[in-house]
Protein backbone atom coordinates (compact mmCIF):
# COMPACT_ATOMS: atom_id res chain seq x y z
CA UNK A 1 0.00 0.00 0.00
CA UNK A 2 1.19 3.01 -0.97
CA UNK A 3 -0.23 6.68 -1.09
CA UNK A 4 1.46 10.53 -1.47
CA UNK A 5 -1.80 12.37 -0.41
CA UNK A 6 -2.39 13.62 -3.76
CA UNK A 7 -6.06 12.20 -4.38
CA UNK A 8 -7.66 12.84 -1.39
CA UNK A 9 -8.66 9.69 1.00
CA UNK A 10 -9.92 7.62 -1.30
CA UNK A 11 -8.04 4.62 -0.75
CA UNK A 12 -8.23 4.54 3.26
CA UNK A 13 -10.86 2.34 5.16
CA UNK A 14 -11.40 4.14 8.02
CA UNK A 15 -10.96 7.99 8.48
CA UNK A 16 -12.12 9.58 11.84
CA UNK A 17 -11.47 13.07 13.36
CA UNK A 18 -12.26 16.30 14.98
CA UNK A 19 -13.90 19.29 12.50
CA UNK A 20 -12.77 17.47 9.59
CA UNK A 21 -8.91 18.35 9.47
CA UNK A 22 -8.35 16.36 6.30
CA UNK A 23 -6.34 18.76 3.67
CA UNK A 24 -4.53 16.44 0.98
CA UNK A 25 -2.39 19.37 -1.34
CA UNK A 26 1.31 18.79 -2.41
CA UNK A 27 1.68 15.63 -1.26
CA UNK A 28 1.03 16.00 1.55
CA UNK A 29 -2.00 15.22 4.52
CA UNK A 30 -3.14 18.02 7.09
CA UNK A 31 -4.27 15.85 9.79
CA UNK A 32 -5.42 16.99 13.58
CA UNK A 33 -5.91 18.38 15.57
CA UNK A 34 -7.61 14.96 16.80
CA UNK A 35 -7.89 11.95 13.69
CA UNK A 36 -6.80 8.64 13.06
CA UNK A 37 -6.97 6.95 9.62
CA UNK A 38 -6.54 3.65 8.47
CA UNK A 39 -5.84 1.31 5.28
CA UNK A 40 -5.15 -2.16 4.24
CA UNK A 41 -6.50 -5.29 5.43
CA UNK A 42 -7.56 -6.63 8.82
CA UNK A 43 -4.93 -9.69 8.16
CA UNK A 44 -1.86 -7.85 7.62
CA UNK A 45 0.52 -9.14 10.08
CA UNK A 46 4.34 -8.55 9.28
CA UNK A 47 5.11 -5.32 7.57
CA UNK A 48 6.85 -2.15 7.63
CA UNK A 49 5.26 1.55 7.58
CA UNK A 50 6.69 4.15 6.82
CA UNK A 51 5.80 8.24 6.51
CA UNK A 52 7.36 11.48 6.55
CA UNK A 53 5.45 13.49 9.35
CA UNK A 54 6.11 17.40 10.69
CA UNK A 55 4.61 19.16 12.76
CA UNK A 56 4.65 22.88 14.58
CA UNK A 57 5.55 23.21 18.18
CA UNK A 58 3.53 21.01 19.41
CA UNK A 59 3.56 17.34 18.52
CA UNK A 60 1.87 13.75 19.30
CA UNK A 61 1.42 12.11 15.92
CA UNK A 62 2.74 9.48 13.86
CA UNK A 63 1.48 6.08 12.80
CA UNK A 64 -0.43 3.02 13.58
CA UNK A 65 -0.33 -0.64 12.82
CA UNK A 66 -2.48 -3.97 13.63
CA UNK A 67 -4.93 -1.89 13.62
CA UNK A 68 -8.56 -3.69 14.50
CA UNK A 69 -11.90 -2.49 15.73
CA UNK A 70 -11.38 1.38 14.98
CA UNK A 71 -14.15 3.64 16.47
CA UNK A 72 -14.95 6.91 17.26
CA UNK A 73 -15.00 6.05 20.88
CA UNK A 74 -16.34 7.75 24.23
CA UNK A 75 -19.96 8.90 25.43
CA UNK A 76 -21.58 10.91 22.15
CA UNK A 77 -19.03 9.57 19.75
CA UNK A 78 -16.25 12.15 20.84
CA UNK A 79 -13.43 12.31 18.43
CA UNK A 80 -11.20 13.62 21.33
CA UNK A 81 -11.66 10.60 23.56
CA UNK A 82 -11.97 7.88 21.03
CA UNK A 83 -8.53 8.48 19.21
CA UNK A 84 -7.40 5.99 21.73
CA UNK A 85 -10.54 4.17 20.74
CA UNK A 86 -8.76 1.11 18.24
CA UNK A 87 -6.98 -1.97 19.42
CA UNK A 88 -3.26 -2.43 17.86
CA UNK A 89 -0.01 0.49 18.54
CA UNK A 90 1.11 3.99 17.86
CA UNK A 91 5.03 4.57 17.02
CA UNK A 92 5.14 8.50 16.65
CA UNK A 93 6.76 11.82 17.97
CA UNK A 94 5.84 13.66 20.77
CA UNK A 95 7.60 16.91 22.50
CA UNK A 96 9.35 14.59 24.58
CA UNK A 97 10.76 12.31 22.03
CA UNK A 98 9.98 8.99 20.41
CA UNK A 99 6.99 6.55 22.17
CA UNK A 100 5.45 3.44 21.09
CA UNK A 101 2.28 2.33 22.98
CA UNK A 102 -0.24 -0.47 22.62
CA UNK A 103 -3.55 0.87 22.06
CA UNK A 104 -6.62 -1.25 23.91
CA UNK A 105 -8.98 1.36 24.33
CA UNK A 106 -6.47 2.75 25.85
CA UNK A 107 -2.96 4.08 26.22
CA UNK A 108 -0.72 2.10 27.23
CA UNK A 109 3.09 3.58 26.64
CA UNK A 110 5.13 0.29 25.84
CA UNK A 111 8.71 1.72 25.47
CA UNK A 112 10.21 5.91 24.94
CA UNK A 113 13.71 7.22 23.42
CA UNK A 114 14.73 10.89 23.97
CA UNK A 115 15.11 12.56 20.42
CA UNK A 116 15.35 15.98 19.97
CA UNK A 117 12.19 17.45 18.34
CA UNK A 118 12.64 20.62 15.96
CA UNK A 119 9.36 22.22 15.20
CA UNK A 120 8.47 22.11 11.18
CA UNK A 121 11.43 20.32 10.66
CA UNK A 122 10.43 16.75 8.44
CA UNK A 123 11.49 13.53 10.00
CA UNK A 124 10.94 10.21 8.41
CA UNK A 125 9.46 7.34 10.45
CA UNK A 126 9.29 4.06 9.78
CA UNK A 127 8.02 1.05 12.01
CA UNK A 128 8.88 -2.73 11.31
CA UNK A 129 6.92 -5.23 13.25
CA UNK A 130 7.36 -9.38 12.43
CA UNK A 131 5.91 -11.58 15.29
CA UNK A 132 6.23 -10.09 18.76
CA UNK A 133 8.74 -7.21 17.78
CA UNK A 134 8.53 -3.56 16.99
CA UNK A 135 11.31 -1.81 15.82
CA UNK A 136 10.99 2.25 15.73
CA UNK A 137 13.35 4.23 13.49
CA UNK A 138 13.51 7.99 13.05
CA UNK A 139 15.50 9.57 9.88
CA UNK A 140 18.14 6.99 9.79
CA UNK A 141 16.65 3.60 8.77
CA UNK A 142 19.94 2.04 9.52
CA UNK A 143 19.51 2.24 13.67
CA UNK A 144 16.27 1.12 15.65
CA UNK A 145 15.63 4.01 18.79
CA UNK A 146 13.13 1.21 20.15
CA UNK A 147 13.21 -2.48 19.80
CA UNK A 148 10.42 -4.01 21.63
CA UNK A 149 9.42 -7.52 22.04
CA UNK A 150 5.49 -7.46 23.16
CA UNK A 151 4.86 -10.41 25.29
CA UNK A 152 1.29 -10.22 24.63
CA UNK A 153 1.17 -8.97 21.27
CA UNK A 154 -1.55 -7.75 18.71
CA UNK A 155 -0.53 -9.84 15.68
CA UNK A 156 -2.46 -8.23 12.64
CA UNK A 157 -4.50 -5.46 11.50
CA UNK A 158 -4.16 -2.61 9.38
CA UNK A 159 -1.93 0.37 9.26
CA UNK A 160 -2.53 4.50 9.10
CA UNK A 161 -1.59 7.23 10.77
CA UNK A 162 -3.09 9.28 13.70
CA UNK A 163 -2.39 12.58 15.50
CA UNK A 164 -3.59 14.34 19.33
CA UNK A 165 -3.70 17.76 20.19
CA UNK A 166 -1.58 19.23 17.24
CA UNK A 167 -2.18 19.68 13.67
CA UNK A 168 0.98 17.43 11.48
CA UNK A 169 1.42 16.86 8.02
CA UNK A 170 2.50 13.63 6.73
CA UNK A 171 3.89 12.39 3.02
CA UNK A 172 4.96 9.10 1.20
CA UNK A 173 2.93 7.03 3.08
CA UNK A 174 4.36 3.14 2.64
CA UNK A 175 3.21 -0.19 4.19
CA UNK A 176 5.33 -3.44 2.74
CA UNK A 177 5.22 -7.16 3.38
CA UNK A 178 8.38 -8.48 5.65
Amino acid sequence: FKDSFDMGLGNWSYVTGLGGEFICKNGMLQLGPYGKIAAGEDGWSDYSVEVDIKAGSDINSGVIFRVTNPAEGGEGWDCMLGINFYQGYFAGLTNKGLVLAKQNYSWEELASSEVHYDPGRLYHLKVEVKGDNIKVFIDDMNRAVINYTDKDPFTHGKAGIRTEGAIAYFGNFTVAAK
